[in-house]
């Protein structure tokens, strides 16, 4: 991640996550931004201010359709900057195993 920030300042990088069982986010091999394909861990943007989305609203009850979570502040992020977005096909982290 330290290598892809330096080769590429100022771009978003979406790496490639593994689980336990075999399968990794994103996926089925496709880089696109979509829910359940991507998530927080294996996200890594600039620190530059004015360009993180904001974090999970946490709305419950019959106002909130859904809750924001990681999916949602990945793409408000996304949206400001979305031609700077890189998916890294490279496994860069595992999720570990539970209890």
């Amino acid at each position: 991640m330290r290598r892809f920030a330096r080769e590429h300042p100022g771009r978003i990088g979406i790496f490639k996550m593994e689980h336990p069982v075999g399968t990794t986010h994103w996926r089925k091999d496709e880089p696109v931004l979509r829910f359940a394909n991507v998530s927080s861990q294996n996200f890594l943007v600039p620190n530059v201010p004015g360009r993180l989305g904001r974090g999970p609203t946490g709305r419950r009850g019959p106002a909130a359709a859904f809750y924001d979570g990681d999916y949602a502040f990945i793409a408000r992020t996304v949206r400001t900057v979305q031609d700077e977005l890189v998916f890294v096909d490279e496994v860069t982290g595992t999720v570990a195993a539970g209890p």
